[in-house]
């Protein structure tokens, strides 16, 4: 399955304005709040966001199902999020991504949203 990186933001910008600490969601709740993507989407995205470190939390895709429980953003989610919070940066970095190498790595989305934001705070 492909790792679309909308949805990918759209989950941590939910999870963080959505879930008190505290407090768990899981894909089936997600998916309701985030209608635009498919369930399949979703728990792809939060499995690997789990996986590497951006959500805590757990995420199996069973064969009939999905279990999964997030109960927040990491300290490296909420970098990631920083950076790519500002629609204008994302939107910038997006742009300059598919246009010089069509795909990246959430390290270097990462990257060259916290390029774009630096300049246009003038940095």
């Amino acid at each position: 399955m492909e790792l679309n990186m909308d949805c990918v933001r759209d989950i941590l910008l939910t999870v963080e304005k959505e879930l008190p600490p505290g407090r768990s969601t899981n894909v089936t709740l997600l998916t309701e709040h985030l209608q635009k993507y498919s369930q399949d989407q979703i728990a792809y995205s939060c499995l690997l966001l789990t996986k590497e470190g951006y959500l805590d939390g757990s995420v199996t895709i069973l064969q009939d199902g999905v279990g999964s429980t997030i109960k927040s953003l990491t300290w490296k989610g909420h970098s990631f999020l920083e950076n790519i919070k500002n629609d204008t940066a994302w939107n910038n970095a997006k742009s300059k991504i598919s246009k010089t190498v069509g795909n990246a790595s959430i390290e270097i989305i990462s990257n060259v949203s916290a390029s774009i934001v630096q300049k246009m705070l003038g940095l």
